[in-house]
């Protein structure tokens, strides 16, 4: 629930150029094109999009339903887009890195159990 709200937060100030904080005019420069959502620096809401798609792949591998499935990829996808609009290279990376060795360990993992 917390990802769909930083989600949806980050998504009307990307698109309406506003922020929900009230920021010093500085800081409102530095930021102009960038959503921060709740926090006071991008990398902050980047880091909460990041570790908040952890169980979303937990669910993916989980789930059954081709429905939930779809749905939890356009979420993911989705965060992904949030991560690039911030520019937060370190996000990225977790992205990639997690992303790359959780479906590496999940086709070893099942390969070993068939």
């Amino acid at each position: 629930m917390g990802l769909i709200i930083n989600l949806t937060i980050a998504s009307w100030e990307i698109y309406t150029g506003k922020h929900i904080m009230n920021l010093s005019i500085d800081y409102q420069r530095m930021f102009l094109n960038v959503p921060l959502g709740f926090f006071p620096n991008a990398n902050d809401l980047s880091t909460v999009v990041f570790v908040s798609n952890f169980p979303l792949f937990i669910e993916y591998f989980e789930s059954k339903s081709i429905n939930w499935k779809v749905c939890l990829i356009s979420i993911f996808v989705y965060s992904i887009y949030i991560v690039l609009k911030v520019d937060s290279r370190g996000a990225l990376l977790g992205f990639v890195f997690f992303a790359s060795s959780f479906f590496i360990f999940n086709f070893i993992i099942r390969d070993e159990h068939n």
